[in-house]
């Protein structure tokens, strides 16, 4: 009898019958509704045969149908579909539910290099044929379904696992195949088990290489010491590695405290980088913030490894640290400007030094005291000299501004960074303000520096009466209440009164710092508080002098700065210490001790040590002595130019039609210095989305002119007509100052590019090609 009704069992939808009726559910009715059909067509037989796919689960319950005139059974074996898979002949041991089981997990690429084992791993996974890594051999066994751990375990295939395990530097390889192939635990919980043994052995190891004693033990051992040592570092989220993570924090500080005093070298903490956790990060950021010293090579590299923003900007402010780990002396031949770059180099340098609790290079400073000592013709010549501060408040009286003189006391000019930022955070609708330092009256201390830098005039020949030396210093301006003294902060927000024209500000909170604050950040965080409430204070005057219907210029200045003094010294016989930091006498002495310097004053005089000494005990910080950070203090004026006013600095078109270039346009510009100042190093540059620079200027002089700047300008997408180009105009008011930004904006005629060009037309451009 011809065949009536054909069924195929099929479990991996192997069949290619085109007209074969696919039986997916093993519901009764519908069961029982294709039993009648297949009965029906074996009583009465159709030219084309009945064709049924199923899997073998569904065919029990049409089994007692087999045997049956008409009805043929055919089962479909995996091995010829695989057969084509692989490119070859199965081994043996390949059973049809192996095969079965390897043809569900595999994908959907051949297999066809190397051995048939090698193709079977393929098959499973390609990672695990071809590479030798052991930490992706790993992570990858770990993300195996749970139908692959059968298919591994085959002896053939576990050898052939262990043989690639071994050629990955592996000895345990057994050992670790017995733990992820155990039937009650998961491949990713083996991986866990095996991340947190190679962190186990590793903290141990660091333990006793580092003499480190932690109050809490380490969990028990999940594997040999034999396997964790071999294992590489296997990537582990912290909340699944606990309680490893405070573990690894808690020896971090522990080898961080070590390196203050106990000479384990900083290197070293570059191996406790075990693992990429923000946690771990933090807590290296807040080691660093208080001990600078920590940053190292080794673990700088060991933090742009990590993939987290943190570690990155950590690297990079380890890698800032280190850069200015070092400054050189100061010549002896130098000039001002030059000892103001250098100072800048040195106060980075200083600040490191400070931070990780040591101090400056004692040659270093030597000299810059050397230096102070020998050319005070020099500076007083320059406009970095103390007594710029009086000449810059009578000139500003002259000009009829309301003037605001801020001294605040021991603030040095190692802190011009926090107080800018402050001032450019509040005041950003302000004109820049002039920021440089200024050379402080010696010797460094506030009854010599505060009536000094107020009035001008050499110390000792001023009343110390501050209401009397101001008066007689700017008669020629202050009516009989043009003069207002404050020297409480609190008061500073309510004391601009309407007729006043000269208001001073003793501001004594850093100086009072000084004597309770022994950790150099503590002391910047001081700092940095002051500057942002004089930041708000200065608004607050400016809003006060035009309710009066008047301009108010605010000049922020010091008396001396302070440095922190390790050493200690005793006092030559026949002087007085005297802030700790130099010594009083009653006459000159003859000759003036090797390493000191004389300043005499009336009666007697000052010896200041050229080292980095203190007379007596060095608990707080000081001042008194010759260091940059003592002598050097800031000079900042804030004023408010009226909107619409004219610029300063004018840049302007020359002719608004910017002609077309080979690529891009031709802008001509001129640049005008309308002021007294000289500026130094301008530059003009196009901003987005146009292109193109000047060429650098070195100098500007007052009331100067470049006739005409030529500019290739570029633009990343088509431009074309009338279109707003916006121009940055970036300079400096000296050598040693900070970049100053102002944006110009100019409607200019974009010129079309023709297609195509004359000879002439192309020797045009390309001699002006920039």
């Amino acid at each position: 009898m011809d065949t009536a009704v054909r069924i195929i069992v099929d479990d991996l939808g192997l069949s290619r019958v085109a007209d074969a009726e696919s039986v997916t559910s093993p519901e009764v009715n519908l069961i029982h509704a294709l039993r009648e059909r297949i009965r029906q067509r074996l009583r009465v037989p159709l030219p084309k045969p009945l064709v049924l796919c199923m899997s073998s689960a569904i065919y029990q319950r049409f089994a007692n149908l087999e045997g049956q005139p008409g009805l043929t059974v055919e089962r479909l074996s995996p091995r010829p579909f695989l057969r084509e898979r692989l490119g070859g002949p199965l081994p043996v041991w390949l059973t049809d539910p192996l095969a079965v089981m390897l043809l569900a997990i595999a994908g959907d690429h051949a297999a066809t290099e190397g051995d048939p084992i090698d193709r079977i791993l393929a098959l499973i996974d390609p990672a695990l044929a071809q590479t030798q890594d052991l930490a992706t051999i790993l992570d990858r066994l770990s993300r195996q379904p749970p139908a692959s751990k059968t298919l591994l375990a085959v002896p053939e295939i576990r050898a052939r696992l262990r043989e690639r395990l071994a050629a990955a530097g592996l000895t345990a390889a057994a050992e670790l195949l017995n733990l992820f192939f155990d039937a009650n635990q998961a491949p990713m919980e083996c991986y866990h088990l095996l991340a947190q043994a190679q962190l186990r052995d590793r903290l141990e190891s660091l333990c006793v290489r580092d003499g480190l004693a932690p109050e809490t033990a380490l969990p028990p051992r999940r594997c040999s010491s034999e396997l964790a040592r071999q294992l590489p570092i296997l990537p582990v989220v912290a909340e699944q590695a606990a309680p490893y993570p405070a573990y690894l924090r808690n020896l971090l500080i522990l080898a961080e405290r070590r390196t203050r005093g106990d000479g384990l070298p900083v290197e070293r903490l570059a191996e406790y980088v075990a693992q990429d956790w923000p946690e771990l990060c933090e807590s290296l950021q807040t080691l660093f913030e208080q001990n600078p010293a920590l940053a190292s090579e080794p673990l700088i590299l060991a933090l742009r490894r990590l993939d987290n923003d943190l570690a990155r900007d950590l690297a990079v402010r380890m890698r800032d640290a280190l850069d200015h780990a070092h400054c050189d002396p100061l010549p002896a031949t130098a000039s001002v400007k030059e000892v103001l770059r250098w100072s800048e180099r040195y106060f980075d340098y200083a600040r490191g030094a400070f931070e990780r609790h040591a101090e400056p290079d004692e040659a270093v400073c030597r000299s810059f005291a050397r230096w102070v000592t020998t050319e005070p013709h020099r500076i007083i010549q320059s406009d970095h000299d103390w007594r710029t501060v009086a000449r810059t408040v009578d000139e500003l009286l002259a000009a009829g501004q309301v003037v605001i003189l801020c001294v605040v006391d021991a603030l040095g000019a190692i802190h011009l960074d926090l107080v800018e930022l402050a001032l450019r955070q509040r005041l950003a609708d302000q004109s820049a303000p002039v920021i440089k330092p200024l050379f402080a009256p010696l010797p460094t201390i506030t009854e010599v520096g505060k009536i000094g830098v107020l009035t001008g005039a050499e110390p000792g020949t001023q009343p110390t009466d501050y209401d009397r030396a101001l008066r007689a210093r700017f008669a020629a301006h202050l009516g009989p209440d043009g003069l207002q003294i404050i020297k409480s902060w609190k008061d500073f927000r309510q004391a601009l009164q309407p007729t006043t024209r000269l208001l001073v500000c003793l501001d004594n909170r850093v100086d009072d710092d000084l004597h309770q604050c022994t950790e150099f950040r503590h002391h910047r965080e001081r700092v940095r508080t002051v500057a942002e409430q004089l930041a708000e204070l200065i608004a607050g005057w400016q809003l006060d002098a035009a309710h009066h219907q008047r301009q108010a210029a605010i000049l922020i200045t010091a008396d001396h700065g302070a440095t922190k003094v390790a050493r200690r010294a005793t006092e030559p016989p026949g002087t007085t210490p005297l802030e700790r930091r130099l010594l009083r006498v009653d006459a000159a002495p003859d000759p003036v001790p090797e390493g000191m310097t004389f300043v005499p004053a009336h009666p007697g005089g000052y010896l200041i040590p050229h080292d980095r000494v203190a007379y007596g005990a060095t608990e707080t910080l000081l001042h008194g002595g010759l260091t940059p950070e003592e002598v050097l203090i800031p000079f900042i004026l804030i004023t408010r130019q009226d909107r619409g006013a004219v610029a300063a600095l004018q840049l302007t078109p020359i002719e608004t039609r910017a002609h077309a270039a080979t690529e891009g346009w031709y802008v001509r510009l001129c640049l005008v210095n309308r002021t007294r100042e000289t500026f130094v190093n301008l530059k003009i540059v196009a901003q987005a989305p146009f292109s193109g620079d000047s060429p650098v200027f070195p100098r500007l002089d007052p009331q100067d002119r470049i006739e005409e700047v030529i500019l290739n300008l570029r633009a990343s997408i088509e431009q074309q007509g009338p279109t707003q180009v916006s121009f940055e105009l970036r300079y400096q008011e000296d050598a040693a100052a900070s970049y100053q930004r102002r944006l110009f904006q100019f409607d200019l005629d974009l010129a079309g590019h023709l297609l195509e060009r004359t000879e002439a037309a192309e020797q045009f451009d390309n001699f002006f090609d920039l």
